[in-house]
């Protein structure tokens, strides 16, 4: 990324979008999975349901049933189980579009292309976006924005106090730097502290690209967050219970 286009990115995370007080005391933890990989959902997927949870997997429609980092995506009767097992299918544009390179047309196309098909697939409009490679311009959050109830992006953190609707802080689980005392030290601060804290990985598989994780690394953080005791939400549910 070019110097510019590093003020830009940095100048649309900090612009004036939709923003929410969060209840002070209450704690919720979401795992999401972008690109929506097969792997993701016959691993990371089923590990959640072992526990008693669910999670949000951010679709791409036009990647259905292709390749992408040498990993496969989901096909149309892997959404739908998905789906129907619970999990939430959010909007991950259609094309996998970098939202900051593309003009505001371009991506409001996009990700009117991605709803109409989501919806098709499962008869739900996704509530829920994040950003492919967590890059944004500042049209493009007022879009997204607009468009859905949350937006989420990649810098690590826990959402708190005035959160952010059009980029929430999201922290990776990737074998690459995997540090799992790190992420249980998270997990441990929104158990005394309360917030949203948001996991995030791609593929989950013996091995993965350098942005997933591998399946015994996935469980360990899912362990924790059972351990801990703070409830466990897809993304729109986990926010519709920081409202009401």
């Amino acid at each position: 990324m070019s110097f510019l286009e590093k003020i830009e990115r940095r100048v649309a995370r900090y612009a004036p979008s939709r923003r929410m007080t969060l209840p002070k005391g209450r704690g919720v933890i979401s795992f999401c999975f972008d690109d929506f990989h097969v792997d993701a959902y016959a691993q990371g997927g089923r590990i959640l349901e072992a526990a008693d949870m669910t999670g949000t997997f951010y679709l791409c429609a036009g990647l259905l049933d292709t390749e992408l980092e040498g990993h496969r995506i989901a096909s149309a009767e892997t959404v739908k189980n998905a789906f129907d097992a619970g999990h939430e299918i959010g909007c991950h544009t259609f094309s996998h579009m970098d939202c900051q390179a593309n003009s505001a047309a371009s991506v409001a196309a996009d990700l009117e292309k991605n709803k109409a098909a989501i919806t098709e697939l499962t008869g739900l409009a996704p509530y829920s976006f994040a950003y492919p490679f967590g890059k944004m311009s500042v049209a493009a959050k007022r879009l997204a924005s607009a468009r859905f109830g949350s937006a989420r992006g990649v810098t690590g953190g826990i959402n708190r106090g005035l959160a952010d609707l059009g980029n929430l802080h999201a922290n990776q689980i990737y074998s690459k730097g995997f540090d799992l005392a790190a992420l249980e030290a998270r997990i441990a601060d929104v158990a005394a502290n309360g917030g949203w804290l948001i996991f995030y990985t791609h593929e989950v598989t013996e091995n993965p690209s350098p942005f997933g994780c591998r399946p015994d690394e996935f469980k360990a953080v899912v362990d924790a967050v059972a351990r801990s005791g703070v409830r466990c939400l897809p993304v729109k549910h986990a926010l519709a219970s920081l409202v009401f």
